[in-house]
């Protein structure tokens, strides 16, 4: 009855894993697609800015441009931010555009390259994690055609409307028609009177505040994650560079309740080193999804001076370094965040 439930438990995190970072993986890859397709084939149409559409702090620009036919069109912008750079009246851009859908306008490519990679990178992790981490198993299909059922259920009511079920053009009607009719409530006006109203005077000073008190936060986190990623990774790579690899197998489990009602398991590794002399350690970390049952081989990693303080369970030179890149990661996008607010300081100085 135990293994039964394990071996479930293991299914539906397996499963989780699987399906989520498939979903995440495919919206990245067709963002990224979709954006190289739009760079190579879109029309490069030079436009001005005629005003802004507000909604509370948020501000859509409204573009101004004339398509190689002669046709004038004034159309505003998909996404919004609370950023007065950039939205001045009469600044002039460029916008890639389809002849056969002139008002369908992409602004900056770069921020769809950055939303793909954020979808992409993370859904590429948790299929790793999906297809290394866990053992196929009957169960692990049984557990992904339950998630595939509720997910298919769920995106059918949140994407298709009853409406906007009779083919691609007709629900690309519907999506136009409701985000007109949404634009249409926000007030139209530009960003040179809005700065000038209360509400915008202190939406600059809110702004400015945010940036001051996130500019040292970003920084100082930032360096952290670098620290820990620099120490982590050090570690594994003299581990992999000089360890050695033995045979080990899980002997027992640790489980302990966290505050919210989760059970977690550190797995009790026992093997041998090269002499032949027995060793035993416990995993630094508990997980809610543990991957192995009691009896289960695995490969062990050690350093020959000290087998039990620096063995790990060996997971393969790319999993092994999947935590210390993804602390790399965050902490040099931090650094980046950080960068971009210092000198968004730097520029409102400048102005006044």
């Amino acid at each position: 009855m135990f293994d039964m439930t394990f071996d479930a438990m293991m299914a539906f995190h397996q499963a989780g894993f699987l399906l989520g970072g498939g979903i995440c993986a495919l919206i990245g890859a067709a963002i990224l697609l979709h954006t190289l397709h739009t760079y190579l084939r879109a029309l490069r149409v030079p436009a001005i800015i005629t005003g802004v559409r507000r909604s509370g702090d948020m501000l859509y620009p409204v573009y101004k441009y004339m398509m190689p036919s002669g046709d004038i069109f004034e159309t505003v912008s998909d996404t919004g931010s609370n950023f007065v750079k950039g939205k001045e009246t009469g600044r002039e851009v460029t916008l890639y555009v389809f002849e056969n859908d002139p008002q369908g306008i992409r602004t900056e490519l770069r921020v769809a390259v950055l939303i793909g990679l954020v979808f992409l990178v993370p859904g590429l992790v948790l299929l790793g994690n999906g297809i290394f981490a866990f053992p196929f198993t009957p169960m692990t299909w049984i557990a992904a055609g339950i998630f595939l059922l509720m997910a298919a259920q769920r995106i059918r009511k949140a994407f298709l409307p009853q409406g906007a079920r009779g083919g691609k053009n007709t629900f690309r009607a519907h999506l136009r028609a409701r985000r007109n009719a949404r634009l249409e409530k926000m007030e139209l006006t530009t960003i040179e009177a809005y700065l000038q109203t209360p509400a915008g005077r202190q939406m600059l000073a809110d702004t400015e505040q945010s940036r001051r008190i996130g500019l040292p936060l970003l920084l100082v986190f930032g360096v952290v994650l670098l620290g820990f990623s620099w120490h982590t990774g050090a570690g594994l790579r003299d581990l992999t560079l000089h360890g050695q690899r033995a045979a080990g197998v899980i002997e027992k489990f640790d489980t302990k309740s966290t505050g919210d009602g989760t059970t977690v398991y550190r797995a009790h590794i026992t093997f041998n080193d090269a002499l032949g002399e027995p060793h035993r350690f416990a995993e630094k970390t508990a997980a809610s999804h543990p991957r192995h049952r009691v009896g289960d081989a695995v490969t062990v990693l050690y350093a020959p001076h000290a087998p039990a303080d620096t063995a790990i369970v060996d997971d393969g030179i790319w999993m092994n370094a999947l935590w210390p890149a993804l602390l790399a990661l965050g902490g040099l996008a931090m650094l980046w965040g950080a960068l971009r607010l210092w000198r968004a300081v730097r520029a409102a100085e400048e102005s006044r």
